[in-house]
């Protein structure tokens, strides 16, 4: 983003700092340049594209506040799913990804990409969280079809050094509206006791996600455009 104080603004100067910064990016052999706006703000939305940016993705980030604590143990027991909720394996990471590319083709967040890295256990990832303190539990849940293929995938991450926790959920398109509020209430079941906020970074077209979000006490917060500028 380029923000620049009202009296400033439509002087064109967020116009050449953008130039400036898709000049110096190019220079340094970058492939592409990556923005995020208020998806409400047109008119910056519109300078953008004018500039070369397409739309990627909109995200809504959602937060759910420390005092309403985690959920009773008992809460919606008609729609769980916890014997069909299983820790993730080392070696599940490809069907995750598999997943994710369905899922989740974009990006799984702000900067964090689709690629197979992002799902690749690896030793400096495991050294990093050590050191921090976070601890990440991974879970998915299975299709039980041909192949035994991921339907959703669920991520809980509990960071040292935040009063906040962070959750990842990807659902396949075939179980959306289905696995989406039993997945959520299981993932607050697991940081019962903790006492912190829970946040999630979630896509905006996901309706049936937001309905989930909503019925269980999370509140959106922000709405953010994903801009891309392909300099290659």
């Amino acid at each position: 983003m380029s923000p620049c104080t009202p009296d400033y603004r439509r002087r064109g100067i967020a116009r050449e700092l953008v130039h400036a910064g898709l000049d110096v990016l190019r220079a340094r052999g970058a492939p592409s340049a990556v923005l995020q706006v208020k998806h409400d703000n047109h008119g910056a939305v519109a300078l953008y594209r004018q500039l070369g940016f397409y739309h990627v993705r909109t995200w809504d980030t959602w937060r759910r506040p420390a005092h309403l604590g985690a959920l009773p143990v008992d809460f919606d027991r008609g729609e769980n799913l916890d014997d069909l909720v299983e820790l993730a394996g080392a070696n599940d990471w490809r069907a995750v990804y598999d997943l994710a590319r369905i899922a989740r083709p974009t990006g799984l967040g702000w900067m964090r990409a689709t690629t197979p890295g992002a799902f690749r256990p690896g030793l400096w990832g495991a050294l990093g969280d050590y050191l921090s303190g976070k601890v990440e539990e991974r879970y998915v849940v299975r299709g039980g079809g041909s192949g035994d293929a991921l339907v959703a995938a669920l991520t809980i991450s509990m960071p040292l050094a935040s009063a906040v926790d962070v959750l990842t959920l990807m659902v396949h398109p075939s179980q959306r509206g289905r696995l989406e509020r039993p997945l959520l209430a299981y993932a607050l079941r697991r940081l019962r006791g903790r006492r912190r906020a829970v946040a999630i970074e979630h896509p905006h077209d996901d309706t049936a996600g937001a309905a989930a979000l909503e019925a269980l006490g999370f509140v959106r917060r922000e709405t953010l455009a994903v801009m891309r500028h392909d300099l290659r």
